[in-house]
């Protein structure tokens, strides 16, 4: 009888639309790459073997083939309790993502559209699967389609904070509910 919700993170506003080019040239991701030691030369290295190129932090989002959320952290804040801002972005820009399974991510997946990677194998996995542009172009639409936009997401907040949820949390009576 607890009230239970995931807190959806918008989109970075201005991204760019990603083009979805004939084939893969290149992986990226965004963040401090320190969150990444061990994974960065597993990526590096399926990167080389496919002709690709790995980059931390691209310019835009939408300069990159396939958006990567991996972390090294696998305890149970990290798979709990981070943002699922990396997915709303590619979402944003309707760029194709492998992303660890993190609550974060899962809860704001949409379905077959993400790949999940924990491991080498995974994440190898993910790239085939990824590689033909009509899969990359059919993942890429469906994202943009459900990109969490700022309106709706505090849309989505404020219907919360003003509801039942909020007063469960602040042990009200729906009947009292505020005006806002």
């Amino acid at each position: 009888g607890v009230p239970v919700l995931f807190l959806p993170h918008h989109a970075r506003s201005g991204l760019e639309r990603n083009p979805i080019r004939e084939r893969v040239l290149s992986v990226g991701y965004e963040g401090s790459d320190r969150y990444i030691v061990k994974w960065q030369p597993v990526i590096e290295a399926e990167c080389k073997r496919r002709g690709w190129r790995f980059y931390v932090n691209p310019h835009h989002l939408a300069d990159v083939d396939i958006a990567l959320a991996l972390r090294d952290s696998t305890g149970y804040a990290s798979r709990h309790w981070k943002s699922n801002c990396k997915l709303a972005n590619a979402q944003g820009s309707g760029t194709p993502f492998i992303g660890s399974r993190e609550a974060g991510y899962l809860e704001q997946s949409i379905g077959s559209a993400e790949r999940w990677a924990d491991t080498p194998k995974e994440l190898a996995q993910a790239f085939d699967s990824l590689e033909p542009q009509v899969e990359r172009r059919r993942v890429a639409d469906w994202m943009f389609a459900v990109a969490p936009r700022i309106e709706k997401v505090s849309a989505t907040y404020n219907t919360w904070l003003t509801g039942c949820h909020a007063m469960y949390w602040l042990n009200f009576k729906c009947e009292t509910v505020p005006s806002f």
